[in-house]
């Protein structure tokens, strides 16, 4: 089973340049698992049209994309950036210098975050889940952690291969993967009441951390 966002079948005009970027990558994404997806069996993918997970008190997490496997549940985050990003594990926050310099968040603790907040949705151990961090081939990752058995950390063009170590063990039956996929699906399609909520909570952290950087 596959789902796939609407707004990958035409990006809106009036989009920002950032978010028109970010679909790219997640539509790249998207159709390299779809790919690597039809050598396995027990399958389903999951887009990010809107996959929200709600972390209580109008505060949500949203998932790039996730794909159900009987080897395991993978939780992406998927970041499509270029230029040369340095950071350390326990850093909040990551440096990307290309043209100028910004701050992003540390994407391992984000998707450490957003595989907790899934797991407790699910109601299954964190044991099931698998993080995996992919970033465009045009991004300079070499000052960034690399992969552990907590996570993976990949290039897109790398993605298929270093799954292919993970695919073999089977802890999830095949009907359970058709549940968990209806369960996840239910996060989909979020009504516009819940983006507005996480916009606002991304943009009171975005306004804490100009104010954080002006002392």
């Amino acid at each position: 089973m596959t789902a796939q966002p609407k707004e990958w079948i035409a990006v809106k005009a009036e989009k920002s340049l950032s978010k028109i970027a970010g679909a790219n990558g997640e539509k790249e994404l998207f159709f390299c698992l779809l790919k690597f997806s039809e050598k396995l069996e027990g399958t389903s993918l999951i887009s990010n049209s809107s996959l929200y997970v709600s972390e209580g008190q109008k505060k949500w997490s949203e998932i790039d994309l996730v794909m159900i496997h009987n080897s395991g549940i993978y939780v992406f985050e998927n970041k499509y950036l270029s230029g040369t990003l340095t950071g350390k594990i326990n850093d909040r926050l990551w440096m990307k210098s290309s043209d100028t310099i910004i701050t992003i968040q540390n994407p391992i603790a984000q998707n450490k975050k957003h595989l907790r907040v899934l797991a407790d949705y699910l109601d299954l151990p964190e044991n099931f889940f698998k993080s995996v961090i992919v970033f465009s081939d045009n991004c300079d990752i070499s000052g960034c952690p690399k992969s552990s058995t907590d996570y993976i950390v990949t290039h897109l063009s790398d993605l298929s291969k270093t799954l292919e170590g993970h695919v073999h063990e089977k802890i999830i039956s095949d009907r359970s993967v058709e549940e968990i996929f209806i369960r996840v699906m239910k996060c989909a399609d979020a009504k516009e009441k819940v983006v507005n909520e996480h916009m606002n909570y991304v943009n009171d952290i975005r306004k804490r951390r100009k104010e954080e950087r002006k002392r």
